[in-house]
């Protein structure tokens, strides 16, 4: 049973986006604290839908000590370690204020670009800005943004996300393209590929990495066999082998190569392709939308 005094400590808590609760070893006492989290002890990351259901899983569980809970994006990380045992420099500084500026979605996703076009800014601007700030993240709607490889890493070590969704609708298509990388060995390949520049040329199979979501009509995401692009022809990898850059999660399935059956999405400040034939790009209208998401 959880004592009234858990209970005050849960509804202060959806004030901030995470808490670390542990059991204090020798005196049977427990304490939650709201800001925190013990870093590099998890042993188990798991989602639950809320606070108590993350608890209940450490009770039941004899490994677990303390644990991390991520109201952002309901997960629960296990530790076997807890403030009182572990390094004082592993238990992280109040990182909250990070993030009021990025905007968030149900699901736990966080956004990171959502780029929709209207009359005022059809026209593209000469050069891209490339962000890599948290600050400057926060305006994820400027179109000439290209998010780098650095700032993804920094965000992946401090939120822990292990998802990356891809959407664009483009009227002059006529479809929706929608997809989240999966919570698998093949899904985190994907997410390293673009957060690690060490990675950025080892392209990660696209088959079994990613889910398509109840919205996508789109003709690129249904034959995971034909994406990417190894310079002569389709092999099956996100990117192409051209994109290695800071940038390439502005470039995610992208057949380089001008051929009349071949479809992309891109979001470049110069091209802003979704489920387009490379050939025959079609035409930006009012509405046309992009957007990266993290969880």
């Amino acid at each position: 049973m959880w004592g009234i005094a858990q209970l005050s400590v849960l509804l202060i808590a959806y004030h901030t986006l995470k808490i670390v609760h542990a059991t204090v070893e020798y005196n049977n006492e427990e304490r939650s604290q709201r800001g925190m989290a013990l870093l590099n002890h998890t042993y188990k990351s798991l989602y639950t839908e809320n606070y108590p259901s993350c608890l209940m899983a450490c009770m039941h569980d004899s490994q677990c000590t303390s644990l991390n809970y991520w109201w952002y994006s309901s997960q629960c990380d296990l530790n076997n370690r807890t403030k009182y045992s572990a390094e004082a420099k592993v238990f992280s500084r109040d990182i909250s204020s990070t993030y009021m500026g990025l905007m968030r979605e149900p699901g736990g996703w966080t956004a990171i670009q959502i780029i929709s076009f209207t009359e005022s800014n059809l026209h593209f601007e000469n050069s891209p800005s490339r962000i890599s700030d948290y600050k400057s993240l926060s305006n994820y709607s400027d179109h000439r943004m290209y998010v780098l490889s650095t700032l993804l890493l920094r965000l992946r070590n401090d939120m822990g996300f292990k998802q990356i969704r891809f959407y664009c609708h483009k009227k002059q298509v006529g479809t929706v393209l929608h997809i989240m990388t999966n919570l698998n060995p093949l899904g985190e390949a994907v997410v390293m590929h673009f957060i690690d520049d060490n990675l950025a040329s080892t392209r990660p199979q696209t088959c079994g990495s990613y889910t398509v979501l109840p919205d996508d009509n789109s003709t690129l995401s249904k034959d995971c066999s034909m994406l990417g692009w190894n310079g002569t022809h389709a092999d099956g990898k996100w990117t192409s082998t051209n994109v290695t850059g800071q940038s390439r999660i502005q470039f995610p399935l992208n057949p380089y190569g001008f051929q009349d059956s071949r479809r992309s999405f891109v979001s470049s400040y110069k091209r802003r392709d979704c489920d387009d034939r490379r050939a025959t790009e079609a035409s930006l209208s009012p509405g046309d939308t992009w957007a990266i998401f993290v969880r």
